[in-house]
Order: C-alpha cells, then structure tokens, then sequence
C-alpha cells in the first residue's frame, strides 16, 4: 500500500516548499552510467545485453531535470532490470560486500573502543563504509585506510549540534544506504546511548547494491535497533512510494540520520534537521554542501 502525502503529517512541509534536490544537467550522464553498471551486472549474455543497453537509452529520454538525480537514476536501472527479468542484479555483489565488511567488523570496532571521542569515531567508521573499495580485499590495509580517514576527518561536521540532540533524544532513525555499509553503521548504532530507541530503514526491495532486509539480518542489525522498510525500492526516499509507517517514523523520530548520496538528495530539504552523512563524490552534491569533492561530510539540513 502506498502511502497518500495528503493524509500524512509531512504533508505539511511539502506544501511549504520542500522539495527533493533537482537535477543538474550534468547528473543525467551519471544516471545513464549508473544504469549501464547495473546493465553489466545483470548479464554478460550477448545476445541479452544490447537489450539492456537499449533499455537503459529509453529511460534516459524520460529523464526530467525537476526529478532529482536519484530519481532519474532509479528510472534507469529499473528499466535494466525489466528488461533483463533480473530483479536484483547485485544479489551475489551484496552478499560479498556483507561478507568483507563482516570480517573487519572488529577490528573497527576496537577502533571505536579505543579513541578519544567514541562518538565522532563511529560516524567517521560508519563514513568509512561510505568510502573504502570492499571488493579490493588483496590489497587492503586497515589501519592504514583508518589513519587516512581520520587524518582527513570532516571536511563540514556539525558533530556538536547532533550531540546536543542527542542528549535529550528518545529515539533515533537511520535511513541506511549500501549493503557492507551497514555493517559500518551498526558499530554507531551501538556507540549511541541505550535510553535511545533506535530503528534503521532499508529498502523493501532491490535496487542497485541498496541494503535490504536481507542484508540487515544477515549483519545482525536486528540485535541493536529495529529493523523497517522504507516501502520503497527506489534510490534514495521516494516520499510518494513510502509505507505509512516510515513516514510516521520519519516525522516522529527524534533524530534522523540519514547515509549517502541518494538519501540527501531526496531527503535535504524536509526541514527537519536531518543529519548527513557522506562522502560527496560529486561536484553538484560537493557544491551544494559547500565542501570540496571527495570530502567526508557530517551535516545538518
């Protein structure tokens, strides 16, 4: 069941302007490419692909520059996906990014343990998950990608202002983001007080390496915090396509967290002080929170 924006409380600031992250000219070639990736993971078939190609080609005459960028991107790699008859494309690169996360679980969280401020360590840890290549396992050096993200820190970081929230906080929502991430996030969500009530969101189905129930379980999250949907298996929040009961989440939650790219593209204008955080891999999203690409970003919108 979808959810109806007018009978919803966020309704409310909608009506007040809020408004997803429009897309940047630029942001359509992205869209295009994120399509052609989820193309390449769906098949390696031949005769199948052209076939995906083109799928993806069609979605991009559909693209609107007053969707955001997570929307058109969504258009895309459904239309792969239907194309292909392959629902979820990244199932098996999920499962192994779970997996490589899983095994540097502890010794990221003796990471957390053993620093100065336990708090701002877990959020660059959960960052990190945002940051680091799972997939290149021969070559990786823990403590040194560690030291290098902590050298580097928040280039934008409104640490002080979510402490302070979270002083007085009842409960907090996670809006997660990637799969193997979020084995990253459960490290903060442990680091948080035990007086918070704390729910992570995941998507109700596949989209790209998206987090999913699945994949929740799997990593354990069910252990420190409860587990929703957010109804949708679009990139981002598609507020339109929500359950009820993520949006009321959303509206209630004391403090809302929310994890990458997509979330603060359809997620920064709701007014509602949500915190960030990601790393902003592109010019437009770097533009907007007025930081540099590449940087680590911690902000409040």
């Amino acid at each position: 069941m979808q959810a109806d924006p007018q009978q919803h409380p966020l309704s409310s600031r909608q009506e007040k302007g809020a408004k997803d992250l429009k897309s940047d000219p630029a942001c359509l070639p992205c869209a295009i490419a994120q399509g052609l990736r989820a193309a390449r993971a769906a098949t390696s078939d031949p005769l199948l692909l052209p076939n995906a190609v083109s799928a993806v080609l069609d979605a991009a005459a559909q693209f609107d520059l007053e969707d955001s960028p997570a929307a058109n991107a969504t258009c895309a790699v459904k239309a792969v996906c239907e194309a292909i008859q392959n629902p979820d494309p990244y199932r098996e690169a999920k499962r192994e990014q779970n997996r490589l996360a899983l095994k540097l679980y502890q010794s990221t969280k003796k990471v957390v343990e053993d620093s100065a401020d336990r708090i701002e360590t877990a959020l660059l840890v959960s960052c990190f998950g945002n940051v680091i290549d799972l997939g290149a396992q021969d070559s990786f050096d823990l403590e040194k990608e560690l030291t290098t993200l902590f050298e580097r820190g928040f280039a934008r970081s409104d640490l002080a202002q979510f402490k302070d929230r979270l002083g007085t906080a009842r409960s907090i929502l996670l809006v997660a983001d990637n799969s193997g991430e979020i084995v990253f996030d459960k490290a903060l969500l442990e680091e948080l007080p035990s007086t918070v009530r704390k729910t992570i969101a995941v998507k109700s189905g596949p989209i790209i390496n998206d987090a999913t129930v699945e994949d929740a379980l799997k990593v354990g999250l069910d252990r420190v915090a409860r587990i929703i949907t957010t109804g949708s298996d679009d990139l981002g929040v598609n507020q339109d396509r929500c359950s009820p009961e993520f949006l009321s989440e959303l509206d209630k939650a004391d403090l809302v967290l929310a994890k990458g790219h997509a979330n603060f593209e359809t997620l920064n204008e709701l007014k509602k002080g949500v915190f960030f955080l990601l790393k902003a891999k592109c010019d437009i999203v770097a533009r907007e929170l007025g930081v540099k690409t590449g940087s680590l970003v911690f902000a409040q919108y």
